[in-house]
């Protein structure tokens, strides 16, 4: 008997302690607000039914779906009353047919949960069996559910994608598909992407979209533009004196920063995944090159090169995105411009294994032009990428290799074709 009791006991602290703490929260009944504590009764779905009390101690009488308008428990959720068609079914997604949605299901009074607030709202429902319905309110409109209808034909699922058409067709009504773009046609039926999704549309202002993509043809981009470059350098064409030891093929290479700016045309119709770029950067560039180089006839050493400059680097490129989704490779290509604003150098002598001034060897100005190609990767707002350069007139510069990032800092802006 006494281990009974004890049994008994303990199944009533676990009750106790598995009982949600009384929660602050403001219910609606008709047009009449009440304040008080909710507690939530434990539930496989979406609750239909509160505890209700105005005092944290005192007795909890139970309010169902028939009677409460809105719910608003203290740092969330909230709940709102609707008349909604649910197509609850036990059967798993993966053991569905499409006859099983033929069926009429009737409509009934139940809570939602909203889960984004603002102009367009989302709402989920979460049915006995554990399966998630998600519903959304336009902007002074009426509630409308998100089609997901999953079920399996000849081994391959279906039913799957409607609702990514209405949340398209819901881009496209406010004016906000460019804005989205490659954002619908990838957003899963979860809780935490559909969100995202509403509240970027609640976020989407009449001045940063288009007003009419079939008057615009051209989004125009700038911002700024950082990253590495690496260059090969030929010493011979940067002696003045034409030291006997270096030879035609003495290269160096040279490293540093670079930044600037950079502007870019992308169609929004036809050739909507090529964009067309004019590109303006700085570098400055120092290194210290190692030099085996030795004349025997002068008794002279010559170690190192130590060697300073400037570059403007313009360029026009044309890249082709492959893919619409949120990030999107990418190949490229053009031509380039390339002119020294200012240099230095020099090499560092030994006569007779003493140390001598050094001597200049930078030319006052340098001007080359070549092809480059490239890859990387783009999103909404940034794009990176991975250039290989070729000049035409290998002197003094030889190949460049660049990683630069450009951040797209402009809103939608669009010219007239």
């Amino acid at each position: 008997m006494r281990r009974i009791i004890t049994l008994c006991c303990l199944l009533l602290l676990l009750r106790a302690g598995a009982q949600e703490k009384p929660r602050a929260a403001r219910i609606f009944i008709g047009n009449t607000e009440q304040v008080g504590y909710v507690q939530v009764p434990p539930s496989k779905g979406t609750p239909q039914e509160l505890l209700f009390s105005e005092t944290e101690d005192g007795s909890f009488r139970p309010l169902g779906a028939e009677v409460i308008t809105r719910a608003e428990l203290a740092g969330g959720p909230v709940y709102e009353r609707f008349s909604v068609e649910v197509p609850v079914l036990s059967k798993a997604p993966g053991a569905r047919v499409a006859s099983d949605y033929t069926r009429a299901f009737p409509a009934h009074t139940l809570l939602l949960e909203r889960l984004v607030d603002g102009g367009h709202q989302l709402y989920q429902f979460v049915d006995a069996y554990g399966y998630v319905h998600f519903y959304f309110r336009p902007r002074n409109g009426t509630l409308k559910s998100l089609t997901y209808t999953p079920y399996t034909e000849n081994g391959q699922t279906a039913g799957v994608t409607a609702y990514q058409g209405e949340l398209a067709a819901l881009a496209r009504d406010l004016k906000c598909s460019d804005w989205l773009a490659g954002t619908t046609a990838h957003t899963p039926y979860e809780a935490l992407e559909l969100s995202q999704f509403f509240s970027n549309i609640n976020a989407c202002k009449p001045e940063a979209v288009l007003r009419d993509p079939s008057d615009y043809s051209m989004q125009l981009r700038v911002g700024p533009a950082i990253g590495f470059l690496q260059s090969d350098i030929s010493l011979r064409a940067l002696d003045y004196h034409r030291l006997p030891g270096l030879s035609e093929g003495s290269i160096g290479t040279v490293k540093g920063p670079v930044f600037g700016a950079f502007l870019e045309l992308a169609p929004l119709r036809r050739l909507r995944h090529m964009t067309f770029g004019l590109n303006m950067l700085v570098a400055p560039m120092h290194q210290t090159v190692n030099l085996p180089y030795t004349d025997t006839s002068r008794h002279l050493t010559v170690t190192t090169a130590s060697i300073s400059y400037t570059n403007i680097l313009a360029d026009i490129s044309v890249r082709y995105a492959f893919g619409s989704g949120s990030f999107q490779p990418f190949v490229e290509g053009g031509a380039f411009l390339r002119m020294t604003l200012s240099g230095s150098g020099s090499y560092q002598w030994y006569f007779s294994d003493k140390q001598v001034p050094s001597e200049p060897l930078f030319g006052p100005h340098a001007v080359d032009a070549g092809m480059l190609g490239g890859l990387g990767l783009q999103c909404y707002r940034a794009s990176l990428h991975l250039r290989y350069a070729k000049p035409v007139t290998s002197e003094p510069f030889a190949t460049m290799l660049s990683v630069v990032l450009k951040v797209n800092l402009s809103p939608r802006i669009g010219t007239k074709p």
